[in-house]
């Protein structure tokens, strides 16, 4: 079980602790609390935890990587679940950001676009309709509760991504610290 604390900092940025399941964490300010950061990392715990994928950025989080590893050539050092994660976190978070959705055709040939910039000859499994819309509505869900929170609380989530072929769960809750 992996628990994010999205952190709106007094000073109008925001954070992202992570602490895994040995209670080892780690910190990092994600930008502005109104920007694209925290929304993008709300994203990969949506698209992460409903594609159960492992080795994603909260993945590998989880497993013990630092912040500090995710520099810009990153992805040309990990495997596809990152890349995949991260072609599809952009985009949903693009869309939450801008108001502008995708059909779900064009969403799919940008994910594949965007991956096979990041590793060359990767093409991604195409998302369902289904998928789309529930990492859509979850990712709206967490935003709105991430938009409402006061300078100085949290957004907590739970993220438990399971062995590849079993269905990860996540769970959510606001809190003050």
């Amino acid at each position: 079980m992996l628990t994010l604390r999205f952190k709106k900092v007094p000073d109008a940025h925001a954070s992202l602790t992570v602490v895994r399941t040995d209670g080892s964490s780690d910190c990092a300010s994600i930008g502005p609390a109104e920007g694209f950061g925290p929304v993008h990392d709300l994203a990969h715990a949506v698209v992460e935890s409903q594609l159960n994928l492992s080795g994603g950025f909260l993945g590998l989080l989880a497993q013990g990587a630092a912040f500090a590893e995710f520099d810009r050539g990153a992805l040309a050092r990990i495997g596809v679940d990152a890349v995949r994660a991260e072609a599809i976190a952009g985009l949903l978070s693009l869309e939450a950001m801008t108001g502008h959705r995708l059909t779900l055709t064009d969403f799919n040939d940008t994910v594949a676009t965007k991956c096979g910039e990041m590793r060359p000859g990767y093409r991604p499994m195409d998302l369902t309709p289904t998928v789309l819309h529930a990492m859509r509505a979850e990712l709206a869900s967490l935003r709105r509760r991430w938009l409402a929170l006061e300078p100085g609380e949290s957004l907590e989530l739970q993220l438990e991504l399971l062995a590849p072929g079993r269905r990860s769960q996540a769970s959510d809750r606001s809190t003050v610290t």
